[in-house]
């Protein structure tokens, strides 16, 4: 689970007057954490849909990385929102003079694809995604002034506390089903754009899309402390990590650990 600390101190941050779809978030999640039943309904946030998107009701079909996107795009910069954005940067460099152009960009969730069978897990969905490739032909150097092919190199320049990673399985026509392969760590050192130190990723929540692209449904998996939940729709019960681990993921929620 999110750490209600992590939050809190975010919302501290928020001015008044965009706090309460962050409230009913923190209200949640601070159910979900103390509640002693097996099932849960999440209230507070379903009574704030309207707020959150126009498209979205109770009882409509609706995608869950859409919702995400929704949801975090609704709170200001900062607060809440920091806790789960960070950035990347992506270098474009010509290849007929040394030239480059530095781009950021906010990242969440960082959208991989899977592209089987090179891609059947998230290191290799990673590798694949900051590899540097070379850009489409017909680039003008705004230095030289050449036209010619350039090159991107893309890496992670500020990582988020919450990595939220979403696996392309639905496209139009079908979707990708088969087990990805991750972890309970991840470690985001590889990509950053200055490497040090180990920086690892404990697991803590997972989304998995059963059924085709035309209809389906969601699970949940979340962690507390170090027991695992399964939800589904309002029965939630307990379940061994390499049960989850086995599941074909959807979302993935990884949390930076501290040392």
């Amino acid at each position: 689970m999110v750490r209600l600390w992590e939050l809190s101190e975010a919302r501290a941050r928020q001015p008044r007057q965009r706090r309460l779809l962050e409230s009913r978030l923190l209200e949640c999640i601070s159910q979900l954490q103390s509640r002693l039943s097996p099932h849960y309904i999440p209230r507070p946030l379903l009574d704030t849909l309207p707020r959150i998107a126009d498209e979205f009701h109770t009882g409509q079909q609706a995608d869950a990385h859409e919702f995400q996107v929704c949801l975090l795009g609704k709170m200001d910069q900062g607060g809440l929102r920091e806790v789960f954005y960070g950035s990347t940067q992506t270098v474009l460099t010509c290849s007929i003079c040394p030239h480059s152009l530095v781009q950021q960009a906010a990242i969440s969730p960082l959208s991989l694809d899977l592209e089987p069978p090179v891609n059947r897990s998230v290191n290799q969905c990673l590798e694949a995604f900051f590899t540097p490739a070379s850009a489409l032909d017909g680039y003008r150097c705004d230095s030289c002034g050449r036209v010619g092919t350039s090159t991107l190199s893309p890496s992670i320049s500020a990582p988020p506390t919450i990595l939220i990673i979403h696996l392309k399985r639905l496209f139009i026509g079908g979707e990708i089903q088969y087990q990805d392969g991750f972890g309970e760590e991840l470690d985001l050192n590889l990509y950053m754009t200055v490497k040090g130190d180990p920086l690892i990723y404990e697991l803590i929540g997972v989304i998995e899309h059963i059924g085709s692209h035309k209809a389906g449904h969601c699970i949940t998996f979340n962690r507390r402390e170090a027991a695992w939940n399964r939800c589904y729709n309002t029965i939630i019960s307990q379940i061994a990590l390499h049960d989850v681990l086995e599941c074909q993921a959807y979302m993935l929620m990884y949390r930076a650990k501290t040392t």
